[in-house]
């Protein structure tokens, strides 16, 4: 996947955007107490013009989903990484 950032007036500043495949997803990083708080990613998800399925907020909380944004702790960033064809590949034993 690639990753991009994402600033637009009006809308707002996401720390990064995720292209894979052909799904984008906003990706948040915060460091405060207040990870809830993030105008920036609600706006995105809710403008239908992007059709954004999920998002992702990495932060010193734990796991948890709200609707379609799902919740990381901070040391989970390290597995966020390039899906690969052999990541999806099942062997069996012989």
């Amino acid at each position: 996947f690639a990753l991009y950032y994402y600033d637009k007036k009006g809308m707002g500043e996401v720390d990064f955007v995720a292209a894979q495949h052909t799904e984008l997803i906003p990706v948040e990083v915060k460091s405060g107490e207040d990870y809830h708080a993030h105008r920036a990613l609600d706006n995105l998800l809710s403008n239908e013009e992007f059709a954004l399925n999920r998002a992702i907020v990495f932060s010193r909380g734990n796991v948890e989903t709200a609707g379609k944004i799902t919740y990381l702790p901070l040391y989970m960033i390290m597995f966020f990484k390039k899906e690969t064809m052999l990541d999806k590949i099942r062997f069996s034993e012989v």
